[in-house]
């Protein structure tokens, strides 16, 4: 099973890469499969999985699946209904060492994609299993992360919290709410407070004393990118803030939004210049995996809130540069839904722009 499990990944991976359908690859299909055929005949064991090799599997066929456009939200599913079945998910995070890294990811994949959903899909389970993740971040060095994103400990969670806080605000109004209240309050200081030059000191020394394949990402020659790349985050997430939790706008929160704009969009215009020089460089080849999220909200917002015509377009340039330069299928797919949210906005040009507005189902193209 596992073997079944993981080749299936690595040939949908190298797919993708190449911008092959994997559905339409012979021994893909045959790989995946098998996998899922044995996957279904030991669910039965999941309960009672004290190394998580069940559990592994289902996050494994998830990754899998974002990958190959199948049906990867069935796995996220099943993997939370499996952590509960296990005591949650910090119990299995404390508990199984070896699936640390699996865990980390399935993390950075439940939390961004609840971004880019309607706020009515993060159900009480969902919520749940986020504060979790908040719990279990606090007890975590921010080296596991910083070798998969660049998107250190602290935001991702805000960004766990202002999903919380989402599906809670489909329930409750935030007028006369002190606790609501305090709570944003809470966050927006932990957002405002983030330091991006210091996290990428912090990770840059840190890498002197990682394995070597972390070591090559983490010279002192890349400190400044990224700083630059949590600052897109830092901005990003400042940004889904204001619109996500923060509505009504007040005359100050625009002047916000417009500034975290700006700073998003200078931060990115560096890195793609950079991109474009250093082509052998760890930044070239995944730019795109690191950037799309706060691509995504500078469009999104820039959209929304009509913010600068100019601003979307650069955007939309970049998506363009990826798609053809670095061969992202994903960009494709991004340009497609950002035309669809104009059209939409075009159409409700007259009415307040909620986050909820452009997005629907969970969104693979951000992760």
């Amino acid at each position: 099973m596992l073997q079944h499990v993981w080749i299936s990944l690595m040939k949908s991976m190298q797919a993708h890469r190449a911008g092959v359908d994997p559905f339409t690859v012979a021994d893909i299909c045959q790989y995946r499969g098998s996998g899922l055929r044995e996957l279904k005949n030991a669910l039965p064991r999941a309960a009672n999985d004290p190394y998580g090799i069940v559990l592994s599997c289902v996050m494994t066929m998830m990754t899998a699946d974002l990958y190959s456009g199948g049906p990867w939200t069935t796995h996220l599913e099943a993997s939370r209904r499996i952590l509960v079945l296990n005591g949650g998910f910090k119990q299995c995070f404390d508990r199984i060492w070896p699936l640390r890294r699996i865990l980390v990811n399935f993390i950075i994949v439940d939390v961004f994609s609840a971004t880019m959903c309607s706020s009515r899909l993060i159900d009480d389970t969902c919520a749940s299993m986020h504060a979790e993740y908040v719990d279990v971040l606090d007890d975590t060095d921010h080296d596991v992360f910083a070798c998969s994103r660049p998107c250190p400990r602290q935001l991702i969670q805000a960004i766990a919290r202002l999903n919380i806080l989402r599906a809670s605000l489909n329930h409750r109004s935030t007028n006369g709410d002190e606790s609501l209240r305090l709570e944003l309050t809470d966050l927006s200081d932990m957002i405002q407070e983030f330091d991006a030059t210091k996290w990428a000191i912090s990770v840059s020394d840190l890498g002197k004393t990682l394995p070597r394949k972390a070591e090559d990402c983490l010279e002192e020659r890349d400190a400044m990118a990224l700083s630059s790349y949590a600052s897109c985050y830092h901005s990003a997430t400042l940004l889904y803030f204001l619109l996500s939790c923060a509505t009504p706008l007040t005359p100050q929160d625009k002047v916000r939004v417009h500034v975290a704009c700006q700073t998003l969009s200078q931060h990115l215009r560096s890195l793609f210049d950079s991109a474009a020089v250093d082509t052998e460089g760890p930044l070239h080849t995944q730019l795109w995996k690191l950037l799309s999220w706060p691509i995504i909200i500078g469009m999104y917002v820039g959209i929304g809130f009509g913010i600068g015509e100019e601003e979307v377009e650069a955007h939309l340039e970049r998506l363009r540069k990826m798609s053809t330069v670095f061969g992202s299928t994903d960009a494709a797919d991004v340009t497609k839904f950002i035309y669809r949210v104009k059209a939409q906005r075009a159409r409700r040009s007259a009415t307040d722009w909620r986050w909820d507005d452009g997005f629907y189902t969970r969104c693979a193209f951000a992760l």
